[in-house]
Formats: C-alpha cells, sequence, structure tokens
C-alpha cells in the first residue's frame, strides 16, 4: 500500500482548463509574436532529456535562458533578462486574473487537508500571485506553494522534483504529484520515484500514472482506491 504523505499538484493546465490561458492569452501572443515563439523554444530546448546544464537556483536558471535566448536572435543578454521579467513574469502573469479553477478543484484540496495529508503546488511559474488570482489563497489551501525554476531546473527534470521533496521534507514514496503533462508531470515524478496521478480525458495504454482522473468529481475516488484510504 502506498504511503502517500503528501499531495503535491502541477497548476497550469492541472487546476484550471489549459484552453481558458490559451485564449485569455491570445491578445499578447499575437502582440508579441516573435518573443513568445522564441522563448517557449528556449523552454523546450531546457527540458529536452539531453540538455544538461549547471545554474545556481533560479537566479541562475532566469540567466541561463536569457543567455539561450540572446544566442537564438542576437539580442544582449541584458536586455532579455529586462524584457522577460516585464513581458512574461509580469504582464503574462497578470492574464491570470481572468482564469477560475476547475469545479470541484477547492473542496478537493481541504478535503485533503482535512484527512492529514500535506498539499503542496509546484509549477515551472512562480505560483503565489497566480493562486491568489484563483483565490486559492496559500494559507487556506496549502501547506507549499514553489516554483520549480528556484531548483534551477524545469520539469520534468529530476532536481525539480529532488526540490519538492527536499521542501517538503519527504522521501520521494511518500510523495503522489499531480499533473495533464503526460512528459513533464507523470513520467519526470515517476522517473524521481514520486507516485503519479494523471488528468487527462483519455489515458494512455501504456501509462506511467498510478491513476488518472477526468475530472475533481472524480478524483477522490480514484485517490482512495489508490491509497486504500
Amino acid at each position: 500500500m502506498p504511503k502517500v504523505k503528501a499531495v503535491a499538484f502541477d497548476i497550469d493546465g492541472t487546476l484550471y482548463p489549459q484552453w481558458h490561458l490559451l485564449t485569455t492569452s491570445l491578445g499578447l501572443y499575437i502582440r508579441n509574436f516573435r518573443l513568445v515563439q522564441s522563448y517557449w523554444k528556449v523552454r523546450r530546448n531546457l527540458r529536452e532529456d539531453g540538455y544538461h546544464y549547471q545554474a545556481e537556483g533560479r537566479e541562475g536558471l532566469l540567466h541561463h535562458q536569457a543567455q539561450m535566448y540572446a544566442d537564438l536572435t542576437g539580442e544582449q543578454v541584458a536586455d532579455v533578462r529586462e524584457l522577460l521579467e516585464y513581458k512574461i513574469y509580469q504582464v503574462w502573469e497578470r492574464t491570470f486574473r481572468h482564469l477560475k479553477p476547475l469545479p470541484g478543484v477547492k473542496k478537493v484540496l481541504k478535503e485533503l487537508r482535512n484527512r492529514g495529508f500535506t498539499v503542496a503546488a509546484m509549477s515551472d511559474f512562480p505560483v503565489e500571485k497566480k493562486l491568489e488570482y484563483f483565490d486559492l489563497g496559500v494559507e487556506e489551501y496549502w501547506d507549499l506553494a514553489i516554483t520549480s525554476e528556484d531548483s534551477g531546473h524545469l520539469k520534468p527534470h529530476g532536481m525539480a522534483y529532488q526540490y519538492l521533496s527536499q521542501k517538503l521534507n519527504l522521501e520521494p514514496e511518500e510523495i503522489l504529484y499531480v499533473g495533464n503533462s503526460y512528459r513533464n508531470d507523470i513520467e519526470g515524478a515517476k522517473k524521481a520515484g514520486c507516485w503519479a496521478a494523471y488528468f487527462t480525458w483519455k489515458n494512455r495504454r501504456d501509462s506511467l500514472a498510478d491513476f488518472h482522473y477526468r475530472n475533481y468529481q472524480q478524483f477522490l475516488d480514484r485517490f482512495d482506491q489508490f491509497v486504500k484510504y
């Protein structure tokens, strides 16, 4: 029987519909098409299995990210850092004010805490303002809310999950990670030694996930079957 002590959730596409983000961010994407295209290309490269780099915490990651972007576009690193900080970490983040969590999310988070589980959020972007926009304040709903960027890496890198484990002061096998990206959330968590729950409408036949669910009305039943609560 899995000895799960903490349940950690991805945010984007897991706590709210991914397509809502696309629609609310469409204007930003159109106005900054070249920036967004280059930025996502850099982030994809940082996630590749064969790509290795050294980054000291979030500051190291952001500098390395800016250097990769500058190499791609020919811009100055300092200018890129300033541009990304404003456009991505300030302007784009404000679009989350228009998003709402999926039905049942709040009930699930409260029920897990009531049962004595530690509840955490880990995203590849800063999380606190985002959670406030969703009316999922840290003190009320979460025991821990972190960005994987603080580890110096992005999911599915093992260092991101190791950082989560360290912050929770738990072994990986005591953590269930919940997400909607098979590669970043499920494969990443399983390779790090965590359990994994996959939020998807159609599970894969070869899925590594320990269970999957389609909505948050279904989550607790699947979770109970998994931990034999």
